[in-house]
């Protein structure tokens, strides 16, 4: 519930931006096009009789607004700075966050990505908006084609003689069909400018999405041609899963297969093989070295077979990442560690596909 401290900051913010609002209003300079240059910015070439005279003092038409946005920016950041820091129990110390890759610098630098990618898909939406959306309604407002001059200088626009221009004709047929039609045109475009972000997001997400999978090398993550070897301490599988779970894993592994039964997505007797490949059984009793085999998913049903391979690739990727200086503390990150603790879960995608 909103408390009183919230409540005086909306209050001064909204005073504020009421009263910046008539400052910048009060110090306007609106001034009118000619007839001659309602489409043109230059006119004749020679003469130039079209150029606005207020570009020789740009820094004394804008300043005020520019002011005006600068303190808003000023308020806006400091009414959404955090407070106080988050702070998550058991998080490791300094030096623990800055091996496994999750320091200040590091922080730093993907927030500064983050940043960048959002200005780019922001940037890409101005440029359509812009260029292809605004354009489309050239000439169609309500001034230059039905003679309703409502915002008088404030658009700049010459006055011009329309259907609407005498106030007897307001209400007839032909104006209201006229101002309907400009402000449908006009609502099209700004429901466009409210919804090309969503595709330009989309777009930008499938484009880095592919270009990260690949560099990853995320093409085969529902490979279940290859074989999958969970022996303990010799199966490179096994050791990834152990590096990546710490020293439980098989206890993880089980858990995993007892849900693939549950879902019914595997049989019981195929549940009793694949725990077996990890020389466990169902009941949490080791089990023989004659029973672990490399684990062949072309046998498996199919939805099965990609979740588990989906799973065993994205080890892989973990492990990929001790090469990028992103190292992985297995004492400290693996969900079974001596040291683990709820500040450093690894990443759901290589949890919730299994």
């Amino acid at each position: 519930i909103p408390g009183l401290k919230w409540f005086l900051e909306h209050m001064f913010n909204l005073c504020i931006s009421a009263f910046g609002g008539l400052w910048v209003y009060s110090e306007q300079r609106f001034s009118r096009k000619p007839w001659e240059c309602a489409q043109s910015d230059i006119g004749d070439p020679l003469l130039r009789q079209c150029i606005d005279e207020r570009t020789h003092d740009l820094w004394g038409v804008l300043q005020y607004a520019l002011v005006y946005w600068a303190c808003r920016m000023v308020i806006f950041a400091l009414m959404n700075v955090k407070q106080t820091p988050i702070f998550i129990f058991g998080t490791p110390a300094r030096k623990a966050r800055d091996e496994s890759g999750r320091g200040c610098w590091a922080r730093i630098r993907l927030d500064l990505r983050v940043n960048l990618a959002w200005m780019a898909m922001l940037g890409a939406c101005m440029f359509i908006e812009v260029y292809m959306l605004l354009p489309s309604m050239k000439g169609l407002d309500w001034t230059t084609t039905c003679g309703m001059d409502l915002l008088g200088p404030i658009s700049g626009l010459p006055k011009e003689r329309g259907i609407c221009t005498q106030s007897t004709q307001v209400i007839s047929f032909k104006c209201v069909t006229c101002l309907s039609s400009v402000f449908a045109g006009w609502m099209l475009v700004f429901l466009g400018a409210l919804v090309d972000i969503y595709f330009i997001f989309y777009l930008g997400a499938a484009l880095v999405g592919g270009v990260m999978g690949h560099k990853r090398e995320l093409n085969d993550l529902k490979n279940t041609t290859i074989p999958v070897d969970l022996r303990v301490d010799k199966g490179r599988e096994a050791l990834l899963f152990k590096r990546t779970f710490g020293p439980g894993w098989q206890q993880v592994w089980r858990v995993m297969v007892k849900g693939l039964s549950h879902e019914s997505l595997i049989s019981p007797k195929q549940a009793i093989g694949l725990v077996h490949a990890a020389g466990i059984s169902m009941d949490n009793e080791p089990h023989g070295e004659k029973a672990q085999k490399p684990i062949h998913l072309t046998r498996f049903p199919r939805l099965a077979a990609e979740r588990l391979a989906f799973f065993f690739q994205s080890l892989k990727w973990i492990e990929s990442n001790r090469e990028t200086g992103r190292n992985f503390n297995t004492a400290t990150d693996a969900l079974t560690g001596d040291d683990f603790d709820v500040g450093s879960i690894p990443s759901l995608t290589q949890i919730i596909p299994a």
